[in-house]
């Protein structure tokens, strides 16, 4: 993983925390089209998911990867059922593999998710979002039976696994409801003919 702000592996500029705070400023602002509004509220939906699952925020940087980085885990194979690799799983970690009727098994879990506590939920800095989760990745996910510097299969233990499942959707949650805050303040509604 990548120790922040050695300047070894800088930031690009153009990365999933710079472009929700570009996309919110977007949506905020009432002369932005309306298809480039639609356009940014995509990408925006997506990445604010994205910013809250751990491997979206780190990187192991060493030659015994393919690339010299694991990708965020990509580069890292797994051995667990509907997962090649260690992203996929952790991404797939709240409940969604194999599932054919993805749509109602994601209300189903939804339902069934940990409401965030209101503290975090009211965070609405997007650099602690990111933070929060490069910290994750650094303390529970980089962690045994995941080894550093190693691109050797991972076969995730049952607290392994548990682990991941419990943190996931509390930080599925927490996206959600951060994701709903951001939206409320961007979203410029009409001011007339609504009674």
């Amino acid at each position: 993983f990548e120790v922040p702000n050695t300047g070894l592996h800088p930031v690009p500029a153009v990365n999933a925390l710079e472009r929700i705070k570009l996309f919110t400023l977007a949506l905020s602002d009432p002369t932005t089209p309306k298809h480039l509004k639609a356009y940014d509220l995509a990408w925006l939906l997506h990445l604010v998911g994205d910013v809250h699952q751990p491997l979206h925020m780190a990187d192991q940087y060493g030659s015994v990867f393919s690339r010299g980085n694991d990708a965020g885990g990509n580069g890292i194979p797994v051995d667990y059922p509907g997962y090649e690799e260690l992203h996929g799983f952790w991404d797939g970690a709240p409940g969604d593999a194999g599932n054919g009727s993805v749509l109602k098994v994601a209300i189903q879990a939804a339902d069934l998710l940990p409401a965030p506590p209101a503290a975090d939920a009211s965070i609405s800095d997007v650099d602690t979002w990111g933070q929060e989760s490069y910290d994750l990745a650094v303390h529970q996910v980089y962690v045994p039976p995941v080894m550093l510097q190693s691109a050797a299969t991972v076969t995730p233990t049952p607290e392994y696994v548990a682990n991941a499942q419990a943190i996931s959707r509390v930080r599925v949650a927490l996206a959600g409801m951060r994701l709903a805050n951001l939206l409320n303040s961007a979203l410029t509604w009409p001011k007339t003919g609504c009674h």
